[in-house]
């Protein structure tokens, strides 16, 4: 079944989609507090593999898909740290060199897993 922009359905989301207060209980209590970004277990939100540009759905990576995904975003976070450490008075150019550092580990990772 597809909707009216030809986007295939998904079953309800916990917290987004109205639904029993039970059943939303109940989910919040079996999802994992938090999930390592090279685990498999980063599918566990998936609701739809029908190409959603939201990425409702997760493809499981190969082992080296998930090793240069950590390299990619170890190399980031050793850049940004070097770029934290000039700060001296919140300057605007440092905070936008921060937020470009973050956004090019953010489109790295998402060719690398799409």
């Amino acid at each position: 079944m597809t909707t009216e922009l030809n986007i295939p359905s998904r079953p309800p989301i916990a917290g987004l989609d109205a639904a029993a207060p039970a059943d939303a209980a109940a989910a919040a209590a079996a999802a994992p507090a938090t999930v390592a970004a090279e685990s498999d277990a980063r599918t566990v939100n998936s609701t739809d593999a029908g190409g959603n540009v939201m990425r409702h759905a997760y493809r499981v990576l190969s082992d080296e898909e998930k090793k240069m995904m950590v390299e990619l975003k170890d190399a980031g976070l050793a850049l940004w740290q070097k770029i934290h450490a000039l700060e001296e008075a919140g300057s605007r150019e440092i905070s936008i060199a921060k937020t470009k550092c973050q956004e090019a580990v953010m489109w790295a990772v998402s060719h690398l897993t799409k």
